[in-house]
């Protein structure tokens, strides 16, 4: 009741300080939600978040790149990103991602079978490389993805009919 009392220009900035306290803690970690894979490589942590937790088939998994120093913690600047997943050493995904220049550097991937993949990032500051890590990724199944009960069910409902059909015939004939 008291919003309705404040003058137009204090509730803009009653507004932007609400919308400021709720967005920093997003950028003030390294990832806002999900899960975090992180690889020292020499000087450099190469840290990737995702999201959802849970690798599945058929989920867009979201992505974020971040490459840090390892000993403190500052982001490295990087121009871009050369990409690979590979699952029994065949390439299922190649690409290069190119850090934009407000916000993060993200992809989003879809995994088109459940099983063991590797995750091949090369990040680069004008075509020349910094550094390389690989990540081991599990995709699961979907839950409840077992044999499709389609066929079952239809047989089901056919026997159901024929049976309807046989029982109701014999009534009207004993009638």
């Amino acid at each position: 009741m008291i919003f309705f009392y404040i003058t137009l220009s204090n509730r803009l900035v009653l507004i932007l300080f609400i919308g400021i306290v709720l967005l920093v803690p997003k950028y003030v970690l390294a990832h806002a939600t999900g899960e975090s894979l992180e690889k020292t490589v020499g000087e450099y942590v190469v840290d990737i978040g995702y999201n959802p937790t849970i690798i599945e088939v058929g989920s867009p998994i979201v992505l974020d790149f971040n490459l840090l120093l390892s000993e403190t913690g500052e982001n490295v600047l990087f121009t871009d990103i050369w990409a690979r997943i590979v699952k029994q050493n065949k390439t299922v995904f190649a690409s290069g991602i190119h850090k934009p220049t407000f916000g993060g550097t993200t992809m989003v991937y879809t995994f088109p079978e459940a099983g063991e993949y590797e995750l091949m990032l090369r990040f680069q500051e004008e075509g020349n490389k910094i550094v390389e890590a690989s990540f081991p990724l599990t995709v699961e199944s979907m839950p409840g993805a077992g044999p499709n009960p389609f066929p079952w069910v239809l047989l089901g409902v056919l026997a159901g009919a024929v049976a309807g059909f046989l029982l109701g015939f014999g009534i009207k004939n004993k009638v």
